[in-house]
C-alpha cells in the first residue's frame, strides 16, 4: 500500500474530485492518503472524509516550512510516507522542497523550477538542444516592447 500526503489548500469541487479518486484506488495500487490543506477537514465532503487516513491543516500551503511540518505530523498515521502529491502546479516548487529536506521520493526543487519558470525551461531546453520558440525575459512595458 502507498502512503501519500495530497496537498489540497482549499476543499474546491475539483479539488475533492482527485482526493477522492487517489484514496478510492484499488487493486494493486490501493493508497493510504492523508490530506494537507488550509480549510478545515469538515469542509470537504462526506465521501471524502471516508477515504482519508489522516487530515492536517496548516495555515499556507505554499510555505515549505509548515507544508514539512504537516507532512511531519501525517507520517504517524500513514505508517510513513511515501508521495507527496498536489494537482496545483503553484504547488509543484514547495512540495519539491520539503520532498528534498525529508529525503522523499519525487520531483526536486531545480527540476520544480524549471517546470514553472518557463523562461528558466525554454532556456534548459535549448541548452539541451530541444528545439522551443524564441524568448526573452523582460522586466517591465518597454523590454516587451
Amino acid at each position: 500500500m502507498r502512503r501519500l500526503v495530497f496537498v489540497a489548500p482549499y476543499a474546491l469541487d475539483a479539488t475533492s474530485r482527485f482526493v477522492s479518486a487517489v484514496a478510492g484506488l484499488t487493486g494493486g495500487d490501493e493508497a493510504a492518503v492523508g490530506l494537507l490543506s488550509s480549510d478545515p477537514v469538515d469542509r470537504f465532503p462526506p465521501a471524502v472524509r471516508a477515504r482519508l487516513a489522516g487530515h492536517y491543516r496548516i495555515g499556507d500551503c505554499l510555505d515549505p516550512a509548515e507544508l514539512a511540518a504537516g507532512v511531519r505530523a501525517l507520517a504517524g498515521p500513514l505508517g510513513g510516507v511515501d508521495r507527496l502529491v498536489a494537482i496545483l502546479e503553484n504547488l509543484q516548487v514547495p512540495l519539491a522542497v520539503v520532498r528534498e529536506e525529508l529525503g522523499e521520493d519525487g520531483l526536486g526543487a531545480e527540476v520544480a523550477t524549471n517546470f514553472r519558470d518557463k523562461a528558466q525551461m525554454k532556456t534548459v531546453f535549448e541548452q539541451a538542444g530541444v528545439p522551443c520558440a524564441r524568448h526573452r525575459r523582460v522586466d517591465d512595458a518597454a523590454g516587451a516592447l
